[in-house]
């Protein structure tokens, strides 16, 4: 049992709850210092194990390392060895909060065992003469320390069933120095089958004392009666020996080597053998001596049971197998080899079974697990009837067995059933930020809906209070597996014709959420969500999101299909480009799925930002910039994405559209644009199926290309990787090959396999590519998402083009910062102290990538901008208060006109500053066209 030597881990633990709903992460330096100096133990001489804090205030992590054997760490405990004399352990303790780190050492004192000597207990218990010997016999009670303690259920105290009325139990004590009692009961696993009197009355506790001095303790114990059975009858001796018959079975039917006969049976009977054909089966006591004739021949072994003077006998046939087969023995062979039985995987439907093969033999069937295939013969034939259960069953064996006269073999299949189709309704509990208008409704986009949070058919939550809402939905596995959901929360104001994503949540500080995601069992039934903050809806046409030029281009291409051939290449340069500057020239690099590259406006689900992180990585990381060419994909992409490798799934056109990119858009590229050549300067990129293109089709073009990054690859279209992947490598240029760079990626929630990168890494380095020419990153908690990748997109260029880290603008700004708490809102100064803990955290890390140099930048950038004034807020708050109680558009009479006219009145009458700071001021421009409409 752990020992609680840590006075604050309740407290802890109540700090870990709060911190996962309220991320600030405004902690640092005096923060992590506090804790350090809290952090103690009760006592510091220590005989059992003992728990560790591993997670304290402000978020800080701790992590412990230990200097003896003494005190070995394991998660959160200290688990103690004591020896022959006190031993003295130091335990360190790493605090890190963000990239800050302390150590803080501890001097424990492991105490000596005491001296002592061995004691032995064992139990010989009888048993009443109706106890089942399948059951278990446990003995249950206190018996001393680091023992389970009146635990009928604990496999310690099974016992050891040697015959129906007999079971024995062991307890070895070590190093006793001193006399103790141990008190018990007997129990058949649980406190309903307890032992009792004759009477069905209560037992005292049996009690046992354990003497030091002794070293082996005797026990016989006798159990009457069990509190769920009634009273043993006495069997007569004919009673016994014939139940002793009925239970007398042989597990063997067919021998060809000597074997062992049972001599005792039911009811403490005896029983002795004799053979119908010494020359083959000879019986000697218990043993059954096998001499094989020549052909298969049939022995019939004969048991006499007796009790007393009572006796009985029963007959056993054995087939012994000859020593060359017969003509029934080949063809009983060759009927289970022509003997099939199709898919026997995830089934849900009755299966036919086969009860006569070819060569006029007879199959019968048997099944290791007949709740889920149940073997069912009547004269039509033999069927499996499958049963799906709450959970899949796999390994399941059915068994044939063939027969002709004395021939027999034996065949065995393996099937599996899925579990049975579930229907469940999982019920959401929202808590929002703040209260919501009446015209404006919130609204998910999954993986369910096809990502169309503007589907109000789909759904709309339901108001439970002003920040809490609920959201209701149905879901049905026909295969019966687990649901893998990926969603958000959107907010909506239906009928105004606002973009779907343009109300989604966001983090505290800003940016969209990473994809929530939910595993769906048969009983999920109730989750709770937490919005921080949600983006404002907009109307109109969105305004483009890209930083720097972007130019598109359509280009065609005859030799893809009709429908296929014409689509928009998108070419990016960043600000500064000089196309007539041609002394400036730039890296290329070519992605897939092109919407998604720049332009939130244009993207299906998110960009991945790629203008904004160049642009970053020019502005303070020292990188010389690049230009960018997305493709955009259609409807083909699907086969597009598929190179034509026989072992990657579908239809494939992967060849095509790598012609085209190599002989229509890089041509234009080169030609237009200020263009760097040349495999080292040429980049292929993507995600998803882009990935599964990038990497395969970048290596059949490695000519072409130098540096193939792949993100969240569908690696699920790919059949025998381990088999075809190296082989392809074998054919590839070897010079080219070990001169490309490669970078892998995967998220390790639900983002297909996680392990992609670490395999295919492992065919590139045993091809000859250098470990330093592949990387390979997970990233955490990160699904399959543009968000994911536009995260991680810059570890791709830091490490591609091997950017330096320079901190130097982060320091000068991070150092700049005067901005007083009291001055401005609490929201947005909270958003402030996350970006300044973060930077603060890495330009205290000597290793830090020039990534997060970039990000930190960023994170304080952007929380300066929107810092905003507490007198601001609160005017603006005001409004929003207003606005809330007001009807929807639908709803809204003249009769409302006072309460609009007032909340009107009160956001005109604010600042331009103040304006932008309400949330909810699209309400009035919808109601102020209704009113137009009803006074019109």
């Amino acid at each position: 049992m752990k020992k609680v030597l840590f006075a604050c881990l309740l407290l802890l633990s109540a700090f870990f709850v709060s911190s996962c709903t309220n991320p600030s992460g405004t902690a640092g330096r005096k923060e992590l210092l506090e804790v350090k100096d809290g952090l103690t133990f009760s006592t510091f001489e220590v005989e059992e194990d003992f728990e560790l804090p591993l997670i304290s205030h402000y978020g800080v992590r701790i992590t412990w390392t230990s200097d003896n054997s003494a005190i070995v760490i394991s998660g959160d405990t200290a688990v103690v060895t004591r020896g022959t004399t006190d031993i003295t352990v130091i335990l360190t303790a790493t605090l890190t909060l963000n990239k800050l780190t302390e150590t803080k050492e501890f001097t424990f004192t492991v105490k000596a065992l005491p001296s002592g000597s061995a004691v032995t207990v064992k139990f010989f218990v009888t048993l009443p003469e109706n106890t089942p010997m399948e059951d278990q016999i446990v003995i249950a009670g206190n018996f001393g320390s680091g023992k389970p303690t009146w635990n009928p259920g604990d496999p310690w105290g099974v016992a050891t069933r040697v015959s129906t009325t007999q079971a024995t139990f062991e307890i070895v004590y070590e190093e006793i120095t001193e006399e103790f009692a141990i008190e018990y009961k007997w129990t058949r696993g649980d406190w309903g089958t307890v032992e009792k009197s004759k009477e069905n009355g209560e037992l005292d506790n049996r009690r046992v004392t354990v003497d030091p001095s002794q070293t082996e303790i005797i026990v016989n114990d006798v159990v009457e009666k069990w509190a769920d059975m009634d009273l043993p009858v006495v069997k007569t001796d004919q009673e016994r020996v014939d139940e002793a018959k009925a239970a007398l079975v042989l597990s063997i039917s067919s021998a060809t080597e000597n074997f062992v006969l049972p001599v005792t049976g039911l009811n403490e009977t005896t029983i002795s053998w004799t053979s119908n054909n010494e020359d083959v089966i000879t019986i000697e006591n218990e043993n059954a001596i096998v001499n094989r004739p020549t052909y298969t021949t049939i022995v019939q072994l004969t048991a006499t049971i007796q009790y007393n003077d009572v006796t009985a006998t029963k007959d056993f046939e054995i087939m012994v197998l000859g020593t060359e087969p017969s003509q029934d023995d080949l063809d009983v062979i060759a009927a289970a080899a022509a003997l099939t039985l199709g898919n026997l995987n995830n089934l849900t439907n009755n299966i036919t079974l086969p009860t006569t093969g070819q060569n006029g033999t007879t199959i019968t069937w048997t099944s290791s697990h007949p709740e889920s295939i149940a073997i069912e013969v009547d004269e039509t034939g033999a069927i499996g009837r499958v049963t799906r259960l709450d959970y899949a069953v796999t390994g399941i064996t059915l068994t044939a067995t063939i027969t002709k006269n004395l021939a027999k073999t034996t065949k065995t299949f393996t099937a599996s059933v899925r579990a049975a189709a579930f229907t469940v309704e999982v019920t959401w509990i929202i808590h929002i930020p703040e209260p919501l208008p009446n015209a404006v409704v919130i609204t998910t986009g999954s993986s369910n809906n096809g990502w169309n949070p503007a589907n109000l058919s789909y759904g709309i939550a339901t108001k439970i209070d002003d920040t809490t809402y609920e959201f209701k939905k149905t879901f049905t596995s026909a295969n019966g597996t687990n649901i893998n959901l990926q969603y958000k929360w959107t907010l909506q104001v239906p009928g105004a014709g606002f973009e779907p994503w343009s109300g989604e949540e966001l983090t505290l500080d800003g940016v969209p959420i990473n994809n929530r995601t939910l595993t769906i069992t048969r009983n999920t039934t109730i989750v709770e969500d937490t919005v921080l903050r949600w983006r404002i809806p907009v109307g109109g046409t969105p305004e483009s999101t890209v930083v720097g030029n972007l130019d598109i281009a359509s280009m065609t291409d005859p030799r893809l299909p009709a429908a296929y051939q014409t689509r928009n290449i998108r070419i990016w340069t960043p600000a500064g480009y000089d196309p007539t500057d041609t002394t400036k020239k730039y890296p290329v690099i070519y992605m897939h799925d092109g919407q998604n590259v720049f332009d939130s406006v244009t993207s299906y689900a998110g960009e991945w930002g790629v203008d904004e992180t160049i642009a970053s990585l020019m502005e303070i990381g020292g990188f010389g910039g690049a230009i960018v060419v997305g493709i955009d994909n259609t409807n083909d992409r699907m086969a597009e994405y598929s190179y034509q490798y026989p072992w990657i799934s579908g239809t494939k056109r992967g060849d095509l559209y790598m012609d085209f990119i190599i002989d229509v858009v890089m041509p234009y590229v080169n030609e237009n644009y200020n263009a760097l050549t040349g495999r080292e300067n040429t980049i292929i990129a993507g995600s998803s199926m882009g990935g599964l293109i990038s990497f395969f089709g970048g290596l059949a073009r490695l000519e072409t290309f130098g540096v193939i990054v792949a993100f969240s690859t569908s690696t699920q279209q790919v059949s025998g990787a381990a088999t075809n992947i190296p082989a392809l490598l074998e054919t590839l240029d070897a010079e080219l090959l070990s001169a490309t760079k490669f970078f892998l990626y995967v998220g390790n929630n639900s983002d297909g396999n996680a392990g992609w990168p670490a395999e295919y890494k492992s065919y590139l380095l045993a091809a000859g590519v250098p470990d330093a020419n592949v990387a390979t990153y997970v990233g955490d908690g990160f699904t399959h998402n543009e968000y994911a990748w536009r995260t991680h997109f810059p570890l791709a260029l830091e490490w591609a083009f091997g950017l330096q880290v320079d901190k130097t603008k982060l320091q000068t700004l991070y150092q700049g910062l005067n901005y007083k708490e009291e001055d401005y809102s609490a929201n947005s100064w909270m958003v402030l102290e996350n970006a300044k803990s973060y930077a603060a955290a890495v330009l205290a890390d000597d290793d830090a990538l020039l990534t997060e140099v970039v990000e930190a930048y960023s994170r304080l950038t952007s929380a300066i901008s929107q810092l905003v004034l507490v007198t601001d807020m609160e005017a603006a708050n005001a409004v929003d208060q207003l606005i809330v109680p007001l009807p929807t558009v639908a709803d809204f009479t003249l009769d409302d006109k006072p309460a609009f006219e007032q909340a009107l009145t009160a956001y005109n009458a604010l600042t331009p500053s103040q304006r932008k700071l309400v949330k909810f001021y699209y309400v009035l421009d919808l109601l102020s066209a209704k009113l137009a409409t009803l006074e019109g």
